[in-house]
C-alpha cells in the first residue's frame, strides 16, 4: 500500500508540475504580448522568416494548450484537409504565437466537445501558396454584434470570461505583417 501511495502521489506531482509549467508559458505567452503590443505601435516588431516544419508548430502549440483543454474535458484535434508541404517560410515563433492565442480562446468559450484546428494549402495564387488555418470548436460562437469589437484592444466577446481582449487585436496585426488575414 505504502508503495501504491508513494507512486500515485509522484504521479500527482509530476502532473501538478506539468500543470504549473504550462500555466508559466501561458504567462509568459501573455506578457509576451503585452510586449509586443508596444514594439508593434512602435513600428519595432521584429519577424525573421526562415523555414519552418509545420508539424513542429502544431506539436509545439499541442504540448502547450493540450493541459488546459484536458483541465475542461475537450479534445484538441488537428487535420490536414490538403497535403500540405513538410515546411513554410515564416516566422514560426509569431505564427505559434498567433495559433496559441486562438485556440486559447477556443478553449476559453467551449464547455464540451472538441476544437479542430485545420489546415490546408491554397495555391490558386500563381504567385504563391496560402496555408490556410482554421480553428473549429464547439462553443458558445461569437455575437454578431461583437465581431468587430472583438479585434479591437481591450475590447472582450464576453466579459464574464477571463482574459486582456489583446489575444485576437495582436494575432490579427501578427498576420497582418506576415501578409496574411484573419
Amino acid at each position: 500500500i505504502d508503495a501504491l501511495s508513494m507512486s500515485m502521489e509522484s504521479s500527482d506531482a509530476v502532473e501538478t508540475l506539468r500543470v504549473v509549467r504550462s500555466q508559466g508559458e501561458l504567462l509568459q505567452v501573455l506578457i509576451n504580448d503585452v510586449v509586443d503590443l508596444s514594439k508593434m505601435e512602435a513600428g519595432r516588431l521584429n519577424f525573421e522568416p526562415k523555414p519552418v516544419a509545420i508539424a513542429n508548430i502544431f506539436a509545439d502549440v499541442w504540448s502547450l494548450m493540450n493541459p488546459l483543454a484536458q483541465e475542461k474535458g475537450l479534445t484538441i484535434r488537428w487535420r490536414a484537409e490538403t497535403l500540405l508541404p513538410r515546411e513554410i517560410i515564416c516566422d514560426g515563433y509569431r505564427l505559434k504565437q498567433v495559433c496559441v492565442n486562438l485556440l486559447g480562446n477556443a478553449i476559453k468559450f467551449t464547455d464540451h466537445g472538441a476544437i479542430t484546428i485545420a489546415a490546408r494549402v491554397d495555391d490558386t495564387n500563381a504567385e504563391a501558396s496560402e496555408l490556410i488555418l482554421e480553428i473549429r470548436d464547439t462553443g458558445c460562437g461569437i455575437p454578431k454584434e461583437k465581431l468587430d469589437a472583438i479585434f479591437e484592444e481591450f475590447e472582450q466577446g464576453d466579459s464574464r470570461k477571463p482574459g486582456t481582449g489583446l489575444g485576437l487585436p495582436i494575432s490579427r496585426r501578427l498576420v497582418s505583417l506576415m501578409g496574411g488575414t484573419l
